[in-house]
């Protein structure tokens, strides 16, 4: 049996983070540094949403989220998938809280007032949970693919066995006339 680690290693993919306007403000700087060699952080999404394929981590900021560029926004998060968004700011308002993890899919908060480490903290905490997504559901994908396999080859050695009883009877049949 093979430990997290080893199926999270097989099934990994490189980890993409994604900054919105608002966020690219207070965060690209810190993650830039941070993930040098380790990611590609895309510090323009918007620009090029056409063309971005997830899985992704995105960091918004609290204020965007109901902007004027908020269709756009949700696209990018809705192509991160099976990526989450971390966000910058709002934890003093309950409403933005419940809509940013409800609506928006966020599953981490960085304060206003939090150091850039916290950014780095709360990033590599979403890229962690971006991979046992990506390999639960690849596992998942690759299971159903063995499943399928299994019961085909159980039809066929099925109609194999029916096949081999028939012609035992028929030989049987034959022997006693």
């Amino acid at each position: 049996m093979s430990t997290l680690h080893e199926l999270l290693a097989s099934y990994a993919v490189p980890l993409q983070l994604w900054l919105t306007p608002e966020a690219r403000k207070r965060a690209a700087d810190p993650l830039l540094a941070a993930f040098e060699d380790t990611a590609l952080v895309n510090t323009r999404p918007l620009s090029g949403l056409a063309n971005l394929d997830g899985p992704a981590v995105v960091v918004i900021a609290a204020n965007e989220l109901q902007g004027r560029r908020e269709g756009d926004l949700r696209e990018l998060v809705r192509r991160a998938h099976p990526g989450r968004a971390v966000m910058l700011g709002g934890t003093s308002d309950r409403d933005t809280l419940m809509t940013a993890i409800n609506e928006w899919g966020v599953i981490r908060v960085v304060g206003a007032d939090d150091p850039p480490e916290a950014i780095v903290s709360a990033v590599r905490a979403a890229s962690q949970n971006l991979k046992r997504e990506v390999a639960l559901e690849s596992a998942i994908d690759d299971l159903d693919i063995e499943t399928t396999m299994l019961a085909s080859a159980i039809d066929h050695l099925d109609a194999g066995r029916a096949a081999a009883l028939e012609r035992t009877e028929g030989h049987a049949s034959n022997t006693l006339s």
